[in-house]
């Protein structure tokens, strides 16, 4: 299984955030999930990365073309590059890549991540599609206040009732891996991915 996960690039005023996506990172990989980022060097996504590392786990690197090309032989083993995308390919490529979205802690570049798949996820819904999860991940999350939108435009008639499933909040790794292992086996098997 790999999952695609949005983070900040900047670490944030609480500690918490640093830790509960380094775990997040650790339990992924022990668990041989494979991890998707967008970017790895800095902020939250540093700490996961550091957690996949020392969880002995895989990231798959979507990387952003206009960024330039980076020396795969100076990459840490466990990290490889899965491609190099168009600026304005790099949401649909990053969620494409993984059986699921995880938007953990960040600012406006995962929000951006999760509201891109949140569109997606409604409109695979409206065509009958299978939808991959998306979890809203780590305690305090700013981003959790999401749920709280979608409910008001539901109530407001301007979203459907389905808008309300299509995305899950995980306050630990655990639970994060209680979601995907829940969705992976009530996906139909035609559409489920290994990697």
């Amino acid at each position: 299984m790999r999952v695609s996960v949005g983070g900040g690039m900047r670490e944030g005023n609480d500690p918490n955030f640093k830790k509960a996506m380094y775990q997040l990172g650790y339990q992924l990989a022990r668990q041989g999930v494979e991890v998707v980022l967008g970017k790895y060097q800095a902020g939250l996504l540093k700490d996961i990365a550091d957690g996949v590392a020392r969880g002995n786990g895989k990231i798959s690197l979507i990387l952003v073309e206009e960024d330039g090309a980076v020396d795969s032989s100076r990459l840490p083993s466990h990290i490889t590059i899965d491609k190099y995308v168009p600026e304005a390919q790099h949401e649909d490529a990053l969620i494409d890549a993984g059986d699921a979205f995880i938007a953990g802690h960040g600012g406006m570049g995962t929000f951006a991540d999760l509201a891109r798949a949140l569109t997606r996820a409604s409109d695979a819904t409206s065509k009958a599609q299978t939808v991959k999860p998306i979890i809203i991940y780590g305690e305090n999350n700013p981003l959790q206040r999401l749920f709280t939108i979608i409910e008001g435009l539901t109530s407001a008639g301007l979203a459907d009732q389905k808008s309300t499933q299509l995305m899950r909040s995980a306050a630990s790794p655990s639970e994060v891996l209680a979601i995907l292992g829940e969705s992976l086996s009530n996906q139909p098997s035609s559409s489920k991915r290994t990697r």
